[in-house]
């Protein structure tokens, strides 16, 4: 954290108290946020990424977890990874300031490249690198309704890029969000503000508008050539929804971001020295706009339609990239008699992008269009009076890279009063991004001669797959819930780097060819087991723990294997000692990173909250306490120890 950032705490300290006296007459329009949930009310939320249509959490015939606005809140979360920590089968380490290696089951790197990411039905996944920049994807925390985390191949609803998992970030519609909202924090390790409005236009339509800005360090340089690595965003956005009548309604959101972040980076050289460090900053930004429609059938059903538009600049220090993306999704949800559920629906989508570059790194065509388009149905059959569930699905999808793949799923759950039981087989596909086939780099191997490798992408580079078992249980008491799955994932045709006999290039020198190629396969295998217990009505505790084990084959398969922990612990703790006053704990052990020379750890985070006032929070909270630097994943830095006071304020 910068020490200007540092000298604004004390007019932090005074506007937390100025706005705690302006909100004395005021009450809490949006005081829903503040709810602490039940163990009823936690096994009763309804979650859509298993099958599409919203169904009980707790009955669903896959491994699901729900970050709750409470969660985001109790936990002291300021970004969206930072949420999803506590999560069971993800791993979220901290690379530095803006970046995070974020995976489910296994595949950790800074892009995310086996999750399917999505924000209100807008995908973040990026076809330049197959994966998300969370950098760049934020949002209003305070409005979050719940994160979605589905363990496990998704393709059979999502299509391409759901290959480990799908996460899920739905917003509050904005009939729940009236009123306005403040909040104001910072610390040793951030700065940030961020303002909401909401109210109502007319019969049925409501609508809020929002805009927050953060600037966040955290780190400290662990290597000689470390730098400053502060990172700052806005962030701007507003939502519209109406309820035409009884049967209709409608959505539009829409959001805008710009930021930047320090980024220096070694890039090849044709002349002496061959290599040299290029200074600068990564800037980027994002406009988007989402439109949804959904009309009520008879029967339960459903018919809706989504289309989005999103634009995307990105440039870092040795390459910039524009991408404008099109998607068009169409859904169709209905009941046959008492017994059957269908969904069934199709998409189209077409992401234009035009690279820059430089000598030393280029894609070939500089510009792209990549469209994905595909047909998919699930079916569920309800028998033995609604207690055994049968659900089959697929979805048939073309890619402009590699034609039609086919990604099916077979599901079935035993439901109880108190007991579910379930198992799954599923398949699914990442298409291939910009850079497996088009990519054209050199690195230099040598600071005083014309050596040079020269990684080139595939032309018929093909998708990576992945055939998934998996089989879980799931329990409901009055104070308890525990669930517990077992997996095995296959995977084949992943990305490989097979390097070639040295040759001489005219104008370059000495160049070790390296081609992006299908190669690697392999497996993971794990448990995973969660625990939600409430002693007492003031007071809940999570546990989760989660086992993985990779043995994926060749060089680029033990990268993988060697970038995520085996281990991983988790324990929570929501006590609320008075009715005013919140005291959070957040405990994790975290196993080896053999990858990156990463030890194990063990850390805790702790916050305490005061509510003056119902319309008033104001609340101090401790990271990483017990070490002044944890490395989490490499890369040259180590997430600091922290402090961090926040006042948030509704009227």
């Amino acid at each position: 954290m910068s020490k200007t950032n540092a000298h604004l705490l004390p007019c932090l300290l005074t506007l937390a108290g100025a706005l705690t006296g302006s909100a004395e007459d005021a009450e809490p329009v949006d005081s829903s946020q503040l709810t602490r949930l039940s163990i009823e009310e936690l096994a009763a939320v309804k979650v859509v990424t298993v099958s599409r249509r919203p169904e009980g959490n707790l009955e669903t015939a896959g491994s699901i977890h729900v970050v709750t606005a409470e969660d985001i809140r109790r936990t002291g979360s300021t970004t969206i990874p930072d949420a999803l920590r506590t999560a069971p089968g993800v791993q979220a380490s901290r690379i530095d300031a803006d970046e995070w290696a974020l995976a489910i089951r296994g595949f950790a790197s800074r892009l995310s490249r086996s999750v399917l990411v999505m924000m209100d039905g807008r995908s973040l996944w990026t076809p330049l690198f197959a994966g998300v920049f969370w950098d760049a994807q934020d949002t209003f925390l305070e409005d979050v309704e719940q994160i979605e985390v589905s363990r496990g191949p998704g393709g059979a609803v999502f299509g391409a890029n759901a290959l480990n998992g799908v996460i899920n970030v739905t917003t509050r519609n904005a009939r729940d969000t009236h009123g306005g909202l403040v909040t104001l924090g910072g610390g040793s390790a951030d700065l940030g503000a961020g303002a909401r409005w909401g109210g109502q236009l007319g019969t049925g339509l409501h609508y809020r508008v929002f805009g927050k800005y953060a600037v966040r360090d955290g780190t400290t340089p662990t290597t000689a050539a470390g730098y400053d690595d502060q990172y700052d965003l806005g962030l701007g956005g507003f939502r519209l929804d109406w309820e035409r009548g009884v049967r209709d309604s409608f959505t539009v959101l829409g959001d805008l971001y710009d930021g930047s972040s320090p980024q220096p980076t070694t890039v090849a050289t044709f002349t002496p020295p061959y290599s040299k460090l290029v200074q600068g900053d990564a800037a980027f930004r994002g406009r988007s706009v989402v439109g949804r429609w959904k009309r009520s059938l008879a029967n339960r059903g459903e018919l809706s339609a989504q289309a989005y538009y999103d634009r995307t600049t990105r440039h870092e220090s040795y390459y910039g990239e524009k991408r404008d993306t099109f998607d068009l999704d169409l859904q169709h949800h209905f009941a046959w008699g008492s017994r059957q559920d269908l969904v069934w629906g199709a998409n189209y989508r077409r992401s234009n992008g035009a690279f820059e570059g430089g000598p030393s790194v280029r894609l070939e065509p500089a510009k792209r269009a990549d469209e994905i388009a595909g047909l998919f149905a699930n079916d569920e059959l309800r028998l033995a009076d609604n207690r055994l569930r049968v659900t089959l699905g697929s979805k048939l999808e073309w890619n402009d890279y590699s034609g039609w793949n086919v990604q099916p799923s077979g599901r079935l759950a035993w439901v109880l009063s108190r007991h579910t039981f379930w198992g799954s087989a599923t398949r699914a596909v990442r298409t291939s991004s910009r850079v497996e086939r088009d990519i054209v780099l050199y690195s230099s191997l040598s600071a005083t001669q014309p050596l040079f490798a020269r990684i080139n992408g595939t032309p018929d580079f093909k998708p990576e797959s992945v055939v998934a078992l998996e089989a879980g249980y799931m329990l409901r008491l009055p104070r308890v819930i525990l669930t517990a799955s077992v997996f095995r994932n296959a995977y084949d045709d992943l990305a490989a780097n097979q390097p070639g006999a040295p040759e001489l290039e005219p104008g370059v020198g000495a160049v070790v060819p390296v081609r992006i190629t299908n190669g690697a396969g392999g497996s993971a295998d794990g448990a995973e087991l969660k625990v939600v217990y409430a002693p007492f009505k003031s007071w809940r505790l999570q546990g989760s723990y989660s086992h993985l084990v990779l043995g994926l084959d060749g060089p680029a398969g033990a990268g993988f294997k060697a970038n995520s922990p085996r281990d991983q612990f988790w324990l929570t703790s929501y006590l609320t000692p008075l009715e005013k006053l919140d005291l959070d704990l957040v405990f994790r052990a975290i196993g080896p990173i053999p990858g990156h020379g990463m030890p194990g750890f063990a850390n805790l985070d702790a916050r305490l909250a005061f509510r003056p006032r119902p319309s008033v929070e104001l609340s101090a909270a401790g990271a990483n306490l017990f070490r002044v630097h944890t490395p989490e994943f490499g890369g040259g830095f180590a997430v600091d120890r922290s402090g961090r006071l926040q006042a948030t304020i509704r009227f």
